[in-house]
């Protein structure tokens, strides 16, 4: 939840107004040779479009929990390799990875780097306990878009307070009241939950309005709500503030999975709370929902499980793929590279083995003519289970002896990866020169 605060105390820092939010970070910061995946991106995407997700480009997901980058600068280049995901600047599309690319463009520009400018943050000056330590979360994520800051719940009373009192800290004001209202201007339109209707007068309101900068703008019973929510495995964690009542409700849960699935979501746990406290009588109207049914911890998994509804494989016509034929490295240039050898198993019989990152090593049994099952050889199925979405049926599809789907559950959830192909045999620029920019 730190993730938006870190930024804000630098860019105040540096002693720019509210334009920097709109000004192409090529303009702003040259040096970084800011790249995505299309030319117009490239040149005109802003701070306030990487902070309200409006970039839309496919989030990487399996690359980062198998760990199959060399770090945090890895990752970041790769993102030019992305595909379009929704219509730019059009769309939502929650992407962790380039929030953490935010926070290293900002670093960049205070000549800094992004460990020493967390340090130097607002977590040192509100008294924070720096539970800063990105080493114990990589075999979660490695881009973690807070930096892999592990809180406690002082800490997060503290930074509710933090924000009730508009960034001021006792009587020190560590960012300008009217930076931090930078964070709760709608940014980008989600409207989304509960009105009254005719057939539901007595309905009580509760809108997802927008988001802001890393942050969810709504209103509960006419009262305006922030919040955000924070998932790293397997516990789950919601911030809702209340800046008119000067109320903070912050609620922390194990799992293993979210809750955002069941009947007592977050959002409903934090309407009973909020009720409790304004001495409501209990809500037992009939809701009415209006477009997506509101879940306020918004993540990247929603936006997983859309992508992969599109990318349905569909295995009628499949090619007969001999496991020799199987054998090599295989390469994407978003979600990084994996290799598959024949090895001998603990029955002394010649086996398929993939490697793929840190966490991603199992066995290979062929299911169908071009289908291999994996029986994971690490943690990482723990892991998996335990995480929100808990897809731990991963398949390897070959379209080709040259092309394989990563599949989750059935459906595609990387680029495609392709034999031989290392980063390096990549354009630096993915896009044509003479391709529509500004």
């Amino acid at each position: 939840m730190y993730n938006y605060q870190t930024p804000l105390v630098h860019l105040s820092s540096l002693e720019l107004d509210v334009a920097v939010l709109d000004t192409p970070i090529r303009v702003l910061a040259p040096g970084y040779n800011f790249t995505l995946s299309d030319r117009y991106r490239t040149e005109s995407t802003t701070f306030r479009d990487l902070l309200s997700h409006k970039v839309c480009t496919f989030p990487e997901l399996p690359g980062m929990f198998v760990q199959s980058y060399t770090g945090s600068d890895d990752i970041y280049y790769r993102h030019r390799y992305a595909p379009e995901y929704c219509s730019f600047r059009d769309g939502f599309a929650y992407n962790n990875g380039l929030i953490g690319m935010a926070g290293d463009i900002i670093a960049y520009m205070g000549n800094t780097t992004f460990t020493d400018m967390v340090d130097f943050s607002i977590l040192r000056k509100d008294g924070g306990l720096l539970r800063y330590n990105s080493e114990l979360l990589k075999s979660v994520v490695i881009v973690n878009a807070a930096g892999g800051i592990l809180s406690s719940p002082l800490d997060m009373l503290k930074y509710m307070q933090f924000h009730l009192n508009l960034g001021k800290v006792g009587d020190q004001q560590i960012v300008p009241e009217n930076v931090m209202s930078w964070l709760t201007t709608p940014s980008n339109m989600q409207f989304r939950g509960v009105i009254k209707t005719g057939d539901n007068p007595n309905a009580t309101v509760d809108l997802n309005v927008a988001y802001g900068l890393c942050l969810n703008v709504g209103i509960y019973d006419g009262w305006l709500r922030l919040s955000h929510g924070g998932y790293i495995t397997p516990y789950e964690s919601s911030m809702h503030i209340f800046p008119t009542l000067n109320l903070g409700i912050f609620i922390v849960m194990n799992g293993p999975g979210s809750v955002s699935g069941t009947l007592y979501p977050v959002n409903v746990l934090v309407n009973d709370i909020f009720d409790t406290l304004q001495g409501n009588a209990k809500r037992s109207s009939q809701i009415a929902p209006v477009g997506q049914p509101s879940d306020l911890t918004v993540g990247p998994y929603p936006v997983r499980r859309r992508y992969a509804n599109d990318n349905q494989v569909n295995v009628g016509a499949e090619l007969k793929i001999e496991p020799e034929e199987a054998v090599g490295l295989f390469g994407s240039g978003f979600n990084g590279e994996m290799n598959i050898t024949m090895r001998t198993n603990l029955d002394g019989v010649p086996q398929l083995y993939v490697e793929y990152g840190i966490w991603g090593h199992g066995w290979l049994t062929q299911s169908s003519n071009a289908t291999f099952t994996i029986a994971w050889d690490t943690d990482y199925w723990m892991m998996s289970w335990s995480n929100q979405v808990g897809a731990t049926e991963v398949t390897l599809f070959f379209v080709d002896v040259d092309t394989i789907q990563y599949l989750e559950a059935g459906f595609q959830s990387a680029t495609n990866f392709e034999r031989g192909l290392r980063l390096d045999d990549l354009p630096a620029i993915p896009y044509a020169p003479d391709s529509c920019g500004l």
